[in-house]
């Protein structure tokens, strides 16, 4: 995998007006896509500037083809051509820096769920807060809730916990705001959930 470049980085707080630019065809039309707000972060080439401060994340991924791929002993994934919503948590060493920079290069000895979809599925961006709480269970009600979301496989980065899945595909690109907007419904009280933007 080459390097990585951020083109954009976009933060909202719980209050914030969200860019009014939309989706105008498939499952997300109508609704608003990546924001257009000035970048916060000079442009630099490598990993993402991320804080060593636990938090939740969630990957977006590009996948070009359909293939089979096997996911470790969780079973096989038919991959779609679309976009992929992964959502983690980082409480580890290194908080979410440590964990976004393993999830950037693409393992050679997969561990993780996650790292068998990387081998085969680019990574476009990421959305990510800063939150001593864990709140990868809310965020992954709120993606399930989406329009046009769908569930490709059971058990997917969920082994330790109650929900269906951790992992959600889309057609379409899936839209920063609307998720934004679901959780700020959702969870009162949540921190800002921040926006990197990526390019291979």
């Amino acid at each position: 995998m080459g390097s990585l470049s951020i083109t954009s980085t976009c933060t909202c707080s719980a209050g914030a007006t969200p860019d009014r630019t939309e989706e105008k065809y498939g499952p997300m039309a109508g609704m608003p896509i990546w924001p257009t707000v000035p970048a916060l972060d000079t442009a630099h080439r490598g990993e993402p500037r991320l804080q060593s401060t636990p938090g939740t994340y969630a990957l977006i991924l590009v996948a070009m083809a359909d293939q089979l791929i096997q996911i470790g002993r969780l079973g096989p994934l038919h991959v779609r051509a679309g976009f992929y919503v992964y959502v983690g948590s980082a409480f580890g060493p290194g908080g979410v820096r440590a964990r976004v920079a393993h999830h950037c290069r693409r393992a050679a000895r997969p561990h993780w769920h996650i790292d068998y979809l990387r081998l085969v599925a680019s990574l476009t961006a990421i959305w990510y807060t800063y939150d001593t709480l864990r709140r990868e269970h809310q965020w992954a009600e709120v993606l399930q809730r989406t329009r046009g979301v769908s569930i490709p496989l059971q058990r997917f980065g969920a082994s330790d916990c109650t929900c269906a899945s951790h992992l959600y595909f889309l057609s379409t690109r899936p839209s920063w705001h609307a998720f934004r907007s679901g959780i700020r419904n959702a969870c009162r009280g949540h921190l800002p959930v921040h926006c990197q933007r990526l390019e291979s």
